[in-house]
């Protein structure tokens, strides 16, 4: 194989990791985008949730820190079930004080 042979064919290859390198992290931020949007229309959903059920409880800070999806979407069952204020509220701070890691 020649000088220039060599060159091109380390340069295809070179250009063949990077558009790898391109298109695995184009295809991870379009995962963490989506995750993202989950977890904003959870949030979302628990609000409009607490707003009809326990008018004032929507707009608590804690709901903010939490955000993990499946804790998120938890918290709107408990939102929509419970019968008491005190319940939900109690759920949605212990939540926003939980590890995300530990759900």
């Amino acid at each position: 194989m020649g000088l220039v042979e060599a060159i091109l064919e380390g340069s295809s290859l070179v250009r063949e990791v990077k558009e790898k390198a391109a298109k695995e992290a184009r295809e991870a931020g379009r995962a963490e985008g989506l995750e993202r949007g989950r977890t904003a229309e959870a949030r979302r959903s628990l609000r409009v949730a607490l707003k009809i059920r326990f008018p004032g409880s929507d707009e608590m800070p804690e709901i903010d820190a939490i955000s993990v999806v499946e804790e998120l979407e938890s918290l709107f069952e408990t939102a929509i079930t419970s019968m008491e204020r005190a319940v939900v509220e109690r759920a949605i701070a212990a939540a926003a004080h939980r590890p995300p890691s530990s759900v």
